[in-house]
């Protein structure tokens, strides 16, 4: 894993954590101007912002837990965007779930 690691620049593993972080941040200035999707927005930023923290904390983190966090996540992610595009709460959190699930089981057995 390390001689795979030691390919990727420094400014690139750091343009992905600030990407996330600013989109996170300009989400939560979307949530603050858009009363009518303020949850909907915060979701999305708060799910952006987990993934630049996990992205930051990923020395500290063993690869297998870095890699359940980041399937949680982007599945989430993946809810959080549906939610925003007007899909239900309920179908957005179950097709997060189910993705989730799915992938980790492939992650897990494949």
């Amino acid at each position: 894993m390390d001689s795979v690691l030691a390919n990727v620049s420094s400014l690139a593993v750091w343009g992905s954590l600030f990407a996330a972080a600013f989109l996170g941040l300009f989400l939560l200035v979307q949530a603050a101007f858009d009363p009518a999707r303020r949850l909907r927005y915060s979701a999305l930023a708060l799910v952006s912002l987990a993934v630049a923290l996990v992205d930051y904390l990923h020395p500290d983190l063993s690869p297998p837990q870095y890699e359940a966090l980041r399937v949680l996540l982007w599945s989430l992610y993946g809810g959080a965007v549906l939610w925003l595009l007007g899909a239900r709460g309920r179908l957005s959190l179950v097709v997060a779930l189910g993705v989730g699930v799915t992938a980790a089981l492939c992650w897990q057995f494949v």
